[in-house]
């Protein structure tokens, strides 16, 4: 997660719901640093990403409750991915174009739309060796 963080958190006074959203934040830097190529762990790790990157209003609420600096947390993110520590790898990246694709497939309003997304979602599914036949 990034040593200065991982410092703060574990010099920061043990109460019992400082530590309760401090797990939060460390659960979502582990779920970014997860490299396999599982469908659901890329969905998560999407997930987290974006909840740091994002820097919304539960983010800092949940900093916050954790007596951590929203802007610390943020920033040392950020630097993970800069530095190449949180990276996306190919799968994941498949695994989460499936699902934004699904996603337009299930919102097409027309059959040529739908037909376009599922040839796209039959490229994706070929890649992640899901399917036998490339269309």
């Amino acid at each position: 997660m990034g040593t200065s963080i991982a410092t703060e958190i574990v010099k920061t006074p043990p109460r019992s719901e400082n530590r309760l959203y401090q797990a939060i934040i460390v659960q979502a830097f582990e779920d970014c640093l997860y490299t396999l190529g599982g469908k659901n762990e890329a969905y998560n790790k999407k997930e987290a990403h974006e909840w740091f990157m994002n820097k919304g209003k539960d983010f800092t609420i949940i900093c916050d409750l954790a007596n951590l600096d929203p802007d610390r947390v943020h920033a040392r993110y950020k630097w993970c991915l800069e530095n190449k520590v949180i990276v996306f790898t190919e799968i994941q990246c498949y695994w989460i174009e499936y699902k934004n694709e699904y996603k337009n497939y299930r919102a097409a309003n027309s059959k040529e739309d739908r037909r376009s997304i599922k040839e796209r979602i039959d490229q994706i599914r070929y890649k992640l060796k899901l399917k036998d036949k490339k269309k």
